[in-house]
Parts: structure tokens; C-alpha cells; sequence
């Protein structure tokens, strides 16, 4: 007859390879969506579904932790494909969370910064009065979403501002620049605060980076004419901090490559 220790630990045993066995087949973590949508067969039955799917598990969004009803709403925990789609979380649905007038507030609720500056522009009030108007996929897409930076401006822009429609016409070039001085910031960030770290050298970089957050924050009120001088601006500053670091960094190799040279000289005499 087995003790009362033995018994209990029998019983701890078996909870314990129960709970592995439940966290290493993802019974804990279930998402049916997720379960559903990834099945191969949808590559022929439905091939627009098998790509959202194929988009999302190498996005940005699924590295967060973001998943199908966190956007489309929907039922993750049921069984059936008619209770996980209950809620009316099709696109075309006016009531959607991703339909395009909610898309904006949707996509909001994680990136609120940029949400608030959109509520601020013309391109929003547009799309609420049922106008043409971009929305966050339009320059971003959707799911596997990216920031574009110069490349949103031809396929985007252009397609309203342009000489044809002789509506602003100048905004494409306008917005082409601005994104590309604050792509050579970010860069310039991005060398200098590795440059610093390495030196262990006080951040420094860090007033800079939250300026420019603000300022592409600031980007989707679409007041180009503001944009444009604060990120000029920036970068000037920036390529002071960034030229100051390039220096240190030449005359470094320059010492530390003197007593070589000097070294090959004598050995030469």
C-alpha cells in the first residue's frame, strides 16, 4: 500500500506532465484563428486568407503579441467558425473595428501618438465625411504593416496630388524630402548612439530621439510646411552630434594606426 507521500507524490508527477504536455501543444496559449487560418488548404480555397496569414506571422504586429481579434474582433476560444466570426469583422462592415471610417481609432488604440496628430488633420475629416481621404493602410498597409518612408510618396501622394488633378500638386516632392532628411537623422541617431555606447559616454542622444518621435508623430497632421522646417531643424543639430562623434572616431584610427606605420618605417631602414 502506497504511503500518503507516495500518493502525493504521484499525484504531483502526473499534474506536472499534464500542465508540460498542455504548455508544449498550446492548448494554454489556444488561438483559433490563428489555428484555422494557418491550414495549407486555404492556399487553394481561399488564397487571399492563406496570404493575411502568411503577412501576419512574419509581421511586426505578431512579434508584439497582436493577433487576428485584437483588430477584427471575433471569438479566438471558439470551436466553430461561425462563433469565432460572430461580430461583424469584415471590412465592408460599417460596424467593423477595421472597416476604413474605424480603422484609424483601431489602429489607435496601440499607436496613440500618431492617432491623436491624425485626428488633427484634413485627411481625416475627409474620411469621416465619407470623402476620398487616405487612412492608416493606405500608406501603411495592413497586418504585415511597415513604415515606407520616401517609398509611400509616389504610389500614395501621387495618386491624389499631382499635376492632373492639379491639387497641390508640389506635396509628393514636399513630403519625398521631409522623409528623407528624417531618414538620414534616424541614421545619424542610430551610428552616434552605437559610437557613444562603446565609449560609455553619457546617452546624449536621447532628447534627440524623443524630438524625433514627436516629429514623425507630427507627420500624420499632414502640415507639411511645419514638418519641414522642425525636421530641417533637427538634423542640423544632428549632424553636429554626428560629425563631433565621426572626428573622435578618425582620430582614433589615426593614433591607434601611428605606431604601426612608425614601426614598418624603422623595420624598413
Amino acid at each position: 500500500m502506497f504511503s500518503a507521500l507516495s500518493r502525493t507524490k504521484c499525484f504531483l508527477s502526473a499534474l506536472f506532465t499534464l500542465a508540460s504536455f498542455m504548455l508544449l501543444s498550446g492548448t494554454a496559449v489556444a488561438d483559433a484563428c490563428v489555428d484555422c487560418h494557418k491550414n495549407p488548404s486555404f492556399r487553394t480555397q481561399n488564397k487571399k486568407l492563406y496570404d493575411y496569414y502568411n503577412d501576419w506571422i512574419s509581421s511586426t504586429h505578431k512579434k508584439a503579441g497582436v493577433s487576428c481579434a485584437d483588430c477584427h474582433g471575433g471569438d479566438p476560444n471558439a470551436e466553430l467558425a461561425e462563433a469565432a466570426h460572430n461580430g461583424g469583422f469584415l471590412p465592408a462592415n460599417p460596424n467593423s473595428d477595421v472597416h476604413y471610417k474605424k480603422l484609424p481609432a483601431t489602429c489607435g488604440k496601440c499607436h496613440q501618438s500618431a492617432y491623436q496628430e491624425f485626428t488633427q488633420s484634413k485627411h481625416f475629416k475627409a474620411l469621416m465625411n465619407e470623402l476620398e481621404a487616405p487612412h492608416c493602410a493606405t500608406c501603411h498597409g495592413s497586418i504585415n504593416s511597415k513604415v515606407y518612408y520616401t517609398s509611400i510618396v509616389d504610389p500614395t501622394c501621387n495618386s491624389c496630388h499631382n499635376n492632373q488633378r492639379a491639387d497641390l500638386p508640389r506635396v509628393s516632392a514636399q513630403a519625398e524630402e521631409i522623409l528623407q532628411r528624417l531618414n538620414i537623422a534616424k541614421a545619424y541617431m542610430g551610428w552616434t548612439e552605437l559610437y557613444y555606447k562603446e565609449k560609455n559616454w553619457p546617452a546624449g542622444i536621447d532628447e534627440y530621439r524623443a524630438e524625433y518621435q514627436a516629429i514623425a508623430d507630427a507627420w500624420h497632421r499632414f502640415k507639411l510646411a511645419e514638418t519641414d522646417e522642425v525636421s530641417t531643424e533637427l538634423l542640423s543639430r544632428l549632424k553636429v552630434v554626428f560629425d563631433e562623434a565621426w572626428e573622435a572616431h578618425l582620430l582614433e584610427r589615426k593614433q591607434a594606426n601611428a605606431p604601426t606605420a612608425m614601426g614598418n618605417q624603422e623595420a624598413g631602414r
